[in-house]
């Protein structure tokens, strides 16, 4: 239950912020670039190692927020395997 509450929190800011740099200048959730084969998407810390992964849409020359923002899921990507939790 408290993984759902921190993912609606989460996707509640995502929806407030005007840009996905307002979201980031939060700092909620220690949001980090990944790296690797997952470069351009980003993560959110719900509980632990578990991760809520993000990818912006680029329009343009910004990252609107308000435009899309694709949440893949939740995912531990610790220890060289990854384990989907939601995808």
């Amino acid at each position: 239950m408290d993984w759902v509450r921190t993912i609606k929190k989460h996707i509640d800011r995502l929806k407030a912020a005007e840009t996905f740099g307002d979201f980031m200048s939060l700092g909620v959730g220690h949001p980090e670039a990944l790296k690797g084969k997952d470069l351009g998407k980003y993560s959110v810390r719900v509980n632990g190692n578990v991760r809520m992964i993000l990818e912006p849409v680029k329009i343009g020359e910004r990252i609107e927020v308000s435009v899309e923002i694709i949440i893949e899921g939740v995912v531990d990507y610790h220890g060289g395997k990854d384990n989907w939790f939601i995808s």
